[in-house]
């Protein structure tokens, strides 16, 4: 986050901006979730050296508000890209090969801390359960917009995606018809 705010555009001109620009946060929204960040991070510190030394007894219901509270903050996450993206009916720069392989990772890390940690660690692999939950729906939709997309720029007089070929097809086409 550190670096996020080294790099945040401060001040750019008014001739560089455009319409695209005007919902970029501002440098002092940049330092209002940096601070609250950190607030957070002192907080669930403090609140679990507490637990820890002060209160052990508590320890495994600190634990399960701390799980509950990341899935809280994972739909905060995951809920506008989803929504942004179904809005766009496209992928935008969403990383498909990667999604692809981290939504079915998050199951199989789910799986391996619920077979360490049992049913009573359901807070910690419950929020691996549930982002991959949410990043299998942004997954789907990204699949979905890019086989419909697919299927739009299909040439006519194809079958399946693919032309109807025949031994007397040219092997290389003249594109003066085209234009």
């Amino acid at each position: 986050m550190l670096l996020f705010l080294i790099f945040f555009p401060r001040n750019p001109n008014a001739s560089q901006m455009d319409d695209q620009d005007a919902n970029i946060p501002t440098w002092k929204e940049a330092v209002v979730v940096l601070a609250a960040s950190i607030a957070f991070f002192i907080v669930a510190l403090l609140g679990s050296i507490v637990f820890v030394y002060a209160a052990p007894s508590h320890l495994r219901a600190w634990a399960n508000f701390l799980g509950l509270l990341g899935t809280a903050l994972a739909a905060i996450q995951y809920m506008p890209q989803i929504l942004m993206t179904w809005r766009l009916q496209e992928t935008g720069s969403l990383s498909v090969p990667m999604m692809c392989i981290q939504t079915p990772g998050s199951f199989v890390f789910a799986a391996s801390l619920a077979v360490r940690l049992g049913p009573g660690g359901w807070s910690a692999w419950g929020l691996f359960i549930f982002t991959g939950c949410l990043q299998g729906c942004l997954l789907a939709m990204s699949l979905w917009f890019i086989l419909r997309d697919r299927k739009a720029a299909e040439p006519a007089g194809t079958e399946n995606g693919a032309a109807r070929v025949h031994e007397q097809t040219p092997l290389l086409r003249d594109n003066a018809e085209d234009r």
